[in-house]
């Protein structure tokens, strides 16, 4: 099969990433649905050529994927855009290997308007230019050479637009569901292609099959994210290939549960994601939360890659009893029992991320494991500003003393102790507090702790995260009270 994925892709290297950020996650769930309904001979590219190109022997598809749920998108500016993509074909196109070029805007919006065909054609052709009589290799030299998409633009139209090749260009606009019901529908899809039996799995509910399945599906597209740009090959993505990674979870030996909890860990991730997508308005801050997102997929696939990494994290987030949940408990689970202690913790894990991405959102990091340090048994946060190792907690909201005392347990039995908890409480402190205490509750008065020596090598300070807060609509915002979480100086107590 002739391709032309290598050659179109000139360009589009150098496209500004805000023109991708948009539709980022909403374009990652309708490549699934597009993989889904291919043809065993489709080659598909996501984020290579637009958004989303698909190649087969005789047929080129190019997609443009917007997401403006709350606003109106330009459809006179898509439709320029992938007529300067047929035009770029026109260029390339071999006569031995000539492909019929569809494109098309997948679109969720509250506008449902029209190109208008006689503007758009007003800015794309600019003389009659006869595609067999242009001189084609002088035309690709200064393509290569133009520094942005303007330019690349205005030189096909100048130079080999024409009114013929505008009445042959093939685009369609889809209106698409939101985010949400996708998801849910692919879901669905995906559970029922599969069809994977609950043994095979060893999972209990049909819902967490479901919800894994997604994730699985979405890791699929975002691996094809890092691999080299250079190589048009390793991008490619094909029906065959997809269906064979989504059957590498499917099984009973160790490695296969394995694999489970990692992607139902990121399914987490996933579903958070999607969630802050669902707000947020403003394209840089989708920049940020894009970084976030994908950096912390990447650092739980490499926490959870053995026990005693996924012990750690646990052990992190944990506001369980010490006899519940420690080392010598934790190693001996079956690996079934693992995965379902990763199922019943999903509430920690998701206050967890929260809690780090917008600690990270307001002091403009991007990268999750940027000041996470591993230790004997636990994951520290360890922000220079912060002077303190930090233990990030996050009770569940009416249990807040049962929490800091299983907490406080857990902690005081560790070798290598934080000297601050990150506690999401109404409960707060702005002492120094001592290990010695039996129990938290016993240092307790009038809804606060009593001070201890300062200078104790065991002395810890809990520190309330009021200052930092990330409910619906507040992940969006920089709190500009977030250096208090720095501080002893909260004004919330």
């Amino acid at each position: 099969m002739s391709e032309y994925a290598e050659e179109l892709r000139i360009g589009e290297e150098k496209r500004d990433a805000s023109d991708k950020i948009r539709g980022f996650l909403f374009q990652d769930h309708l490549a699934i649905e597009l993989i889904l309904n291919a043809n065993d001979n489709d080659n598909i590219y996501v984020e290579w050529i637009e958004d989303i190109f698909i190649e087969n022997d005789d047929t080129i598809s190019i997609y443009q994927v917007k997401y403006y749920p709350k606003s109106k998108i330009n459809m006179d500016e898509i439709c320029q855009d992938l007529f300067y993509q047929y035009l770029k074909y026109e260029l390339f196109k071999k006569e031995s290997a000539e492909k019929e070029v569809k494109t098309y805007c997948l679109f969720h919006s509250e506008s449902n308007s029209d190109a208008n065909e006689d503007k758009v054609k007003s800015v794309c052709v600019k003389k009659e230019n006869k595609i067999n009589e242009i001189d084609k290799e002088d035309i690709k030299a200064k393509l290569k050479s133009c520094s942005n998409m303007n330019d690349r633009q205005c030189l096909l139209f100048e130079s080999v637009a024409s009114t013929s090749l505008y009445n042959e260009f093939k685009f369609e606009k889809i209106k698409k569901q939101s985010i949400n019901v996708i998801r849910n529908d692919l879901k669905e899809k995906l559970f029922e292609i599969f069809r994977i039996d609950k043994n095979m799995l060893k999972m209990k509910y049909e819902e967490d099959i479901k919800d894994m399945l997604l994730s699985v599906a979405l890791e699929y597209i975002h691996e094809s994210y890092y691999k080299k740009p250079e190589d048009y090959k390793l991008r490619r993505m094909t029906k065959a290939s997809f269906y064979a990674y989504i059957k590498r979870i499917v099984g009973v030996d160790n490695q296969q549960c394995e694999e489970r909890i990692k992607f139902i860990v990121l399914g987490y991730i996933d579903e958070i994601f999607s969630e802050i997508y669902q707000e947020v308005t403003k394209d840089d801050v989708i920049n940020i939360y894009r970084k976030l997102y994908l950096s912390t997929k990447r650092f739980f696939e490499e926490k959870l890659c053995n026990r005693e990494s996924r012990f750690k994290f646990l052990n992190t987030i944990s506001t369980d009893k010490y006899e519940y949940l420690n080392r010598d408990v934790y190693m001996s689970y079956s690996v079934e029992e693992e995965l379902e202690k990763f199922l019943e913790y999903k509430d920690k894990i998701r206050q967890f991320i929260l809690n780090v991405w917008k600690i990270l959102f307001d002091i403009e990091c991007e990268n999750f494991g940027e000041y996470f340090k591993d230790e004997y048994e636990c994951i520290f946060f360890e922000y220079p500003v912060e002077n303190r190792s930090v233990i990030i907690v996050s009770p569940r909201n009416g249990e807040e003393i049962r929490d800091a005392n299983n907490t406080f347990e857990r902690i005081k039995r560790m070798k290598i102790k934080p000297r601050k908890w990150y506690f999401r409480s109404s409960l707060s402190g702005k002492y120094v507090y001592s290990y010695n205490f039996n129990k938290i509750t016993d240092c307790k008065t009038d809804n606060r702790y009593s001070c201890c020596n300062v200078n104790q090598e065991d002395a810890f300070i809990i520190e309330c995260m009021k200052c930092i807060e990330y409910d619906k609509g507040k992940m969006t915002e920089k709190d500009p009270q977030y250096e208090f979480i720095f501080t002893l100086d909260c004004p919330n107590k």
